[in-house]
Parts: C-alpha cells; structure tokens; sequence
C-alpha cells in the first residue's frame, strides 16, 4: 500500500496551489508515498456561516494513516485553525513539515519573500533612480506585509529616501483595498510619486488600473512593480515587473526534507528553515523592456480562451442546476455523473436527509464537533469512463458509475487503497450549504490544463451547486414527509372529531355531516330517507345500581347491536348523539321500517340471552321514511323520529331484571 503523506491546503483549486500539489506528488510517486489533499474553497477569512461548514473538512484527516503532513498556514486566514492540525498531528508524533510558511516550531520549506521583495524594491530605487517611491502593503500586522514594509524602508533609507516621500499605504492584499490607496494618493496636494512598490501583484493590476482612470500612464508617468509572480500579472497591460517563485526547486526541496523526517534520514545539520530565492522578473510596468504586439496579442488570446472556458463552465452550471432541482434523488445522482470528472465520489451523510434545518439557530463558529456520520453513502463513485471524461451529455454518457455505496468513514472513500496506489493523489473537499454539513466531494485529478472540468473556478461551482441542489431537494423531501404526516394527522383528528370515543360510532357531529353529504348525492330527490332515533330503556337505573362503568358497558353494546344491524341494510350508519340515544339513518326501500325493527330485536334478544349481566338491554325505537333527500325532509325526519320514539317509549315497562323474570 502506497504510503500516506497529507497535504492540507485552503484554496487548493488556486493555480498557485494546483501548481505545487503536482509537482509534490510527482516528488513523491516514485517513492512509494502518495499525497492525500486537505483543503476548503474560501481561507476561512470571514469566519461566517460558510466558512464553519467547510472548515469541516478538516476532521477528515485520517491522522491514524499518516505517515507525514504538509501543511500551508499561510493559506489559512484563520490561523488558529492551522494550530489545531498541527497539534493533532504532532500529538500524534507524525512528522509535520511547514510549506510556504516559517513556523517557528517546524520544520519549514518556504520562498525568501524578504529578499526577492528588496530585489524588486532595489530594481525601482536604484536602477530606476526613483526618489520619490510609495508602497501599497498587505493588512496591517501581518506577518508577510510587515516583513515586505521593513524591506522598503530598509532600501528607502539607505538611498537616502525620506519618511515623507517613502509613505506606505495600506490595500490588505485585495485589488479593491489598492484601489482606495490610489484615490488617497490623488489626493495629497504635493507631486505624485515616481513609483508604487505593491506588496503582491493583484493590488498593483488594480492600482494601475486606478491610475489609468485617473489619466496617470504606467510607465511612462509613473512606475508601479508587483510581487509572486502570478497570472494576473502576466495578463495585465503592462505586463507586470514583479518576483515570481520557483515551485519546481520549492516542491522538490519540500518533498525530500519530508520524506527525510518519516524515514529518519535527516542530517543533523539541516536547518529548521530552507529558503528558496525568488527571481526578479523585469517587465513593462517599470518601462525595462516593452511589450511586442506579438506577446500582447497572444497573452489576450490565452485570457480569451481562459475567459470563454469559464463562462461555458457557468453556463454548464446553470444547466445543472435547473435540470437537478426538477429532479428525484437517483435521477440527480446520474444527472451530476455526467458533470464530474473520473475517479470522483460524492461522499454524503447518512443523518443529512433526515434532518431540516431552519435558518434561524444559534451559530458559533468556534463550537467544534464531529460533523460526519460513523458509516457514510458516495451516493456518486464515477471510475474511469470510455473517451471524453466530461460530456455532459447525459443521453449519449455510458454511465459506469456506482451509487449509493455504504462505507465506514474510516474508509475515507470506497475502493481508497485500489485508487490512492494508482493515481497517488486525492484531494478531499467540503461539500456544504452554509454551515450545514453534507458530507465531502473527493476526486484524484488535479490537472488544471486542458481539461475543463478541473478548472479553478469549474471545481469551486460544481461542489456548490450540488449542495445547493441537495440542500433543496432534502428539504423538499423532509417537507413532503411532514405534509404527509400532517395530512394523516389531520385525517386522523378528522375522524376523532365525527367518532364517539367511548362506543367508536359516528356522533353527533358526523351525523350532521353524512346527511349533508346525503343531500349533495346525485338524484337526492329520488332518493327514500330512512331516520330512526333509538334510546335505552332505564338506563339511569343501570347507572345508579351498578355504577357507570356498567352503563359505559351497556352504551358500547348497543353500539355494537346497531353496527350488527345496519350490516343488514346498506346505505345506513349509525350514531351516537348524546347520553344514551343513538340514530340510524341512510337512504332505503319502503318496506325498511318493518324489517329494521325486526332484525334489531332480534339482534337484541340474541344479545340478552348471552350477555349474563343483570339487567336487560331493551330499546324505544321511533322511525320515520321520507320521499327525496333534502335538508328539508332531513329536519323533519328528526323531529318525526323523535316524536315517534316517545310515543313508544311511554308504552314500553320501565326496565325488568332478569331475576324478576
């Protein structure tokens, strides 16, 4: 089994990033280790909703499976995040090894920025001649931005510069922070400065953007230089003079010091720190050599073809999306196949579809706890596919993949060995919508050429897009439930409320409702209405000799007698509507009256002889049948019925115990 060697990374979709983890695992393949991935798609900057759900993540390290970590802090805005990874791992006794960054207590690899900034600073200062030079730093107490104004003031100095026309400003590392630097700057009432020394190349694109708008031309009216060297410097008009970096000697100098500390090979005298130079990169900006139409011309048609790749990443997005929402689970599962790279699995909790979350819960960024399930589902594992690994075209795409694979979480994902030993890298990635967790996206190509599926920006969406898309339909199905359950609640209650709770037939409620429902039905006025009201005889003597339990017992028996009776006769139900009376009704023959009565002594009579009880159940039956089924005919049959019952009743014995007999 290929050992394991971590990598945790924020942002590792940046080509910066992307850079360096193929180059590491490139070091390192041949060796027999392979680079397990770690990051999230923001730096934990904003310490919000977001960034708790995708600092999630980060529980995933399988330190148990180590053997070495690489960690970027510098990647980290919240550093106190980097802290615990490397305490955890430490504790642990795993080897760890900073990258990119001096952390005092480790181990590190990282570029000389002090001295690559004093090159670009000394190529504006004393090649140029600039004496009249401002600065645009990073944030203020910041580690790489103080280091960069201590360099600038060092220079200044020594070429005899003064504090007043060597004044720093501050950007906080973002093109909008610079761009207010500049508008500062237009407004001090003394003449412009010769130059701006930036503290990293995108605040001087958005600098010299800032100076155009305000007519200054860069460089013939003024110098402005950036630092690391990235892409948006190589596509700016003028191209940028900056430092760039040397990730090729970086990552092999990284990849042997680790390999070093796993096995015990280290030197006793390797130093804790390993700086790797950067070199100056003169270009338009500073005026030292101007741009040929040719390499403007074909750097606007590689940021064209950058630009266009992007915009049809989104507009596949956008598809998806739509395309998902409308869908059920297994549908979206092969739909999302279609959109993911090879070698890809979308890891989901377990507990997530069961759960709804509300928007408005306590949050507290710092509260930690597990957010993953002991076993898990890749409700998606995309293998290797025939031809194009990204067609998007769900029609003609050969689906291979598996779905809805249960898993241990050790695992990490299924088939982790097979693949991890073949591909030797394995990038894991947050999959959340805001700070609820999901679960995590994992995938083995981090190529960032070429195919467009990897792209930056593709990458960051995709995974975005499917939690908001599972977020909706999980939301959807737990909403569904719920309505079903209310429903069935609402039925239930519904039939609670038209029920006698103590004898199970319909009351007086769900009488006045069946019979309005009687009046509704097609041909009601052809219809015969039958009503019979029925009360017990002497049931307040039950009651008072042998307690209300029996006379409970006597009232759920005569329900039971009249549910034996309406079997007989369609159409008719019978109620309780209070005390101890009860009605039969429905819609009949005429010659009902004579066989109802018929089959309910009968039925009663049957009941007696087994009963065993001491005292008979005997009951005063009034009747009425109407022509037509009408609220009018049904109000009359009430009163009829009722009146027809006391007739009865006053000619009936009062009731006879059976030892009287």
């Amino acid at each position: 089994m290929r050992k394991i060697i971590a990598l945790v990374v924020l942002r590792p979709q940046r080509e910066y990033n992307l850079d360096i983890i193929n180059r590491i695992r490139n070091e390192i393949y041949s060796k027999g280790y392979g680079l397990l991935v770690v990051g999230t798609f923001t730096d934990l900057f904003s310490k919000d909703k977001n960034d708790y759900g995708e600092r999630s993540v980060l529980e995933l390290i399988p330190y148990e499976r180590l053997s070495g970590l690489i960690i970027m802090p510098g990647s980290f805005q919240d550093i106190a995040k980097a802290e615990m990874v490397i305490s955890k791992a430490k504790a642990r006794n795993i080897p760890v090894l900073s990258l990119d960054y001096d952390w005092k207590t480790l181990p590190s690899v990282n570029y000389d920025y002090k001295g690559g900034y004093r090159e670009t600073v000394r190529h504006v200062v004393e090649f140029h001649k600039c004496r009249k030079v401002y600065m645009i730093a990073g944030m203020k107490d910041n580690p790489y931005s103080d280091e960069r104004i201590e360099v600038f003031k060092e220079i200044c100095r020594k070429n005899g510069i003064s504090e007043n026309d060597s004044k720093v400003f501050y950007g906080r590392f973002w093109g909008m922070g610079a761009k207010k630097c500049i508008d500062e700057i237009m407004t001090i009432e003394e003449p412009l400065p010769e130059a701006i020394c930036v503290a990293n190349d995108v605040m001087a694109v958005a600098a010299i953007e800032r100076l155009e708008e305000y007519g200054v031309k860069v460089p013939e009216e003024m110098i402005v230089t950036g630092f690391d060297g990235i892409d948006i410097g190589i596509y700016n008009n003028p191209r940028m003079t900056t430092a760039d970096t040397d990730s090729r000697l970086l990552c092999r100098k990284a990849a042997l010091r680790m390999i070093e500390m796993i096995e015990g090979t280290e030197s006793d005298e390797d130093e804790r720190l390993m700086l790797i130079p950067l070199r100056l990169c003169v270009h338009a900006s500073c005026g030292c050599k101007q741009d040929s139409e040719t390499d403007i011309s074909r750097r606007m048609l590689d940021l064209e073809e950058k630009y266009t790749k992007v915009q049809g990443n989104s507009g596949h997005l956008i598809r998806m999306r739509n395309k998902t929402l409308a869908l059920n689970r297994p549908e979206i599962y092969r739909m999302l196949s279609s959109y993911i790279s090879d070698n890809t699995w979308v890891v989901v909790n377990n507990s997530f579809w069961e759960n709804l979350q509300t928007s408005e819960h306590d949050f507290d960024y710092e509260h930690d706890m597990d957010h993953f399930d002991e076993n898990m589902t890749a409700v998606i594992y995309k293998p290797v596919s025939d031809g194009n690994t990204e067609t998007r075209d769900v029609a003609g795409y050969k689906d291979k993949c598996e779905y809805e694979i249960a898993f241990n979480r050790n695992e990490i994902v299924p088939y982790f060995e097979e693949i991890f030993e073949e591909r030797g890298v394995m990038t894991i990635m947050p999959l959340n919508f805001q700070d609820e967790v999901i679960g995590y996206y994992v995938f083995c190509d981090m190529s960032n050429e070429n195919e467009i599926v990897r792209d930056a920006q593709y990458s960051t969406q995709l995974c975005q897009n499917i939690g908001t898309v599972f977020r909706v339909v999980r939301d959807r199905e737990v909403n569904e439930r719920l309505l079903a359950a209310l429903r069935s609640s609402y039925s239930a209650l519904q039939e609670i409320s038209i029920h006698d709770q103590l004898t199970g037939v319909i009351n007086r409620r769900g009488l006045t409702q069946i019979l309005d429902e009687m009046c509704e039905m097609p041909n009601a006025a052809e219809k015969i209405l039958f009503y019979s009201y029925i009360d017990i005889d002497g049931f307040k003597m039950i009651n008072d000799m042998w307690g209300h339990d029996e006379g409970d017992e006597a009232l759920v028996n005569v329900a039971k007698i009249l549910n034996e009776v309406i079997d007989k006769f369609s159409n008719c139900v019978a109620a309780r509507i209070g005390g101890d009376e009860f009605v039969v009704a429905g819609t009949a023959d005429f010659d009902i009256s004579e066989r109802f009565e018929e089959v309910l002594n009968d039925a009663v009579n049957r009941y007696n002889e087994r009963s065993g009880k001491p005292y008979l159940i005997e009951l005063s039956v009034g009747k009425v049948i109407r022509n037509g089924v009408s609220s009018e005919t049904v109000r009359e049959s009430i009163k009829a019925a009722d009146t027809d019952m006391y007739r009865v009743k006053k000619n009936r014995k009062k009731i006879r115990l059976k030892e009287e007999l």
